[in-house]
């Protein structure tokens, strides 16, 4: 084994009682460099945390005790009354506090910032300095007013200092005017301190000008006025009240009537590529208000089937009730348009509006024969379908003559009597009356003709049936019976206890794909993959 020469003079150095004493240098070189080496790790450490302490406190500067509201100067500026609305806005300087107080519950406070580029962080900072930052509404809007980011000031998490002063961040997409506005929850006349901090970001998404949400445009009562859908965005929309002269509905507490809802139908339409699973979300963008909801789905030939006044079976039919985040699905096959009809949800004891005819007695809206099947306006006196009888509409007279007896030598009852016709040198003449003239062919002397049958007839009449238009019937029976059926239901809706105009809202999420899952590419995959249930 070969041991270094190092090695071999240190051994010797401590084992050897012969020449110098070194313990005291060595001694003294080992206790500077453990110095050395102490001191140079000590301030590389200190300088790698200081680092990282920079890092941490900068991406979270609350988590270190570094507030906002710790780093703006005190107040120099001051709200401009009125500044209640969007028009009397006051502008806010950045990274400078202002001031200002509530003067009623009513009073609004408006300011704006002014963005030079897209996707700026703006962080705003709010306090009270003489109490509590609860009891304030604070909104961030867009330059239209538009509500994008609402919050209770007391009511933010992790975000305030020990100072009282709370920090609220947003990313502001688009370059332009953004408006803060404060409203006070309760009773409050103390003043407040108002801040907003515009940083750039490296965020370099693309952000598009859209609405936050669609609203029905009225008047859409039909298909062929119906509002737009486009997938993904909520629609809002208001079943408006009914003055309509007749559509008052009997008021439940006491006598009198009320005007009701639910006969104000919103329609919208929805343009399908085919082959496409179709989501309705109901009441998922915000809660329903004050009242129970009938969705109702149906093609371009049903929509014009039920704006014609005529029953059509719809796609889909569901009832919603308030505030619930119902969703459901409906497969479209082929492309092309599609209606959406929004009404209050019925109840089962609802009253019938509107009654029509049903001809054919096969359950549907049908007309009299030769009528091109229009239905007719009907009604029952209770429930949702009732039986009429009508006059049978294949009626028809027969006359039927009856003739006296000829008075010639045959004696017959018919409008034609035979008589007998005698030639002589001087002519020919009916033998039974010589005055009225007759002829008989070539030389024969006498032959039998027809002449009108001088008598008065006796006419009778007799009526005759064909069959009824379902089938029954016919003969000598005078009337049909058809039916009469329900085919619009009243505006008694449910709805709480002294509400009395509800609104609601729906999205729908349209997603393109092969007319079903076993039709994918994906499923013979999955179909060839190892299945240990199988042999």
């Amino acid at each position: 084994m070969l041991i270094s020469a190092d090695a071999v003079g240190q051994v010797w150095w401590e084992n050897s009682s012969q020449g110098p004493d070194c313990s005291a240098a060595f001694n003294d070189g080992r206790g500077v460099g453990y110095n050395e080496g102490f001191n140079a790790g000590h301030l590389n450490g200190e300088a790698s945390g200081q680092a990282n302490m920079l890092a941490a406190c900068q991406a979270n500067p609350n988590g270190c005790g570094i507030y906002l509201g710790a780093c703006l100067a005190a107040p120099q500026y001051g709200e401009t009354e009125p500044n209640d609305n969007i028009v009397t806005a006051d502008a806010l300087l950045g990274d400078t506090k202002f001031w200002g107080q509530a003067y009623g519950m009513e009073d609004q406070d408006w300011f704006y910032v002014v963005t030079s580029e897209p996707n700026q962080n703006m962080t705003i900072n709010f306090s009270v300095p003489t109490g509590s930052v609860s009891g304030w509404q604070i909104a961030v809007r867009d330059a239209a007013g538009n509500i994008f980011a609402q919050f209770d000031a007391g009511a933010v998490p992790g975000s305030t200092s020990p100072q009282g002063d709370i920090s609220y961040r947003v990313t502001l997409g688009l370059v332009g005017t953004y408006y803060i506005s404060l409203q006070p929850t309760a009773l409050n006349y103390e003043p407040y301190n108002l801040a907003v901090v515009i940083q750039s970001s490296p965020l370099e998404t693309q952000n598009f000008i859209a609405g936050f949400y669609d609203a029905e445009l009225e008047p859409n009562d039909g298909p062929q006025s119906a509002s737009p859908l486009a997938t993904g965005v909520a629609m809002f929309g208001v079943i408006n009240l009914n003055f309509e002269p007749g559509t008052e509905v009997p008021d439940p507490d006491g006598d009198g009537f009320q005007y009701s809802q639910g006969l104000d139908d919103d329609w919208y339409v929805y343009d399908s590529p085919g082959n496409e699973v179709l989501a309705l979300e109901i009441c998922g963008h915000a809660e329903c208000t004050n009242g129970n909801w009938l969705f109702s789905l149906y093609d371009a030939a049903g929509a014009a089937q039920e704006a014609a006044g005529n029953y059509a079976t719809p796609l889909l039919a569901v009832n919603s009730d308030i505030g619930n985040n119902d969703r459901y699905v409906v497969g479209l096959g082929s492309p092309g348009p599609y209606y959406l009809r929004v009404t209050h949800k019925r109840l089962l004891t609802a009253p019938c509006a509107a009654y029509q005819t049903d001809w054919n007695n096969d359950g549907r809206p049908s007309g009299p024969p030769g009528s091109e099947a229009t239905p007719q306006a009907c009604g029952c006196e209770s429930g949702y379908r009732c039986d009429l009888t009508v006059a049978n509409p294949s009626r028809r007279v027969v006359e039927e003559a009856t003739w006296p007896v000829c008075p010639f030598d045959f004696g017959s009852a018919t409008e034609q009597c035979q008589a007998t016709c005698e030639c002589t040198g001087t002519g020919c003449a009916l033998s039974s009356d010589p005055a009225v003239p007759c002829s008989c062919g070539g030389n024969a002397t006498q032959c039998r003709v027809f002449v009108p049958n001088p008598g008065t007839p006796t006419v009778a009449e007799t009526v005759e049936y064909g069959l009824c238009p379902d089938g029954s019937g016919g003969g000598t029976s005078p009337q049909c019976t058809i039916g009469c059926l329900c085919t619009q239901f009243s505006g008694v809706i449910e709805v709480p206890d002294g509400a009395v105009t509800s609104q609601y809202n729906f999205s729908v999420f349209g997603t393109n794909l092969p007319p079903s899952t076993v039709n994918s590419d994906a499923f013979p995959a999955f179909q060839g993959r190892p299945n240990p249930y199988t042999p």
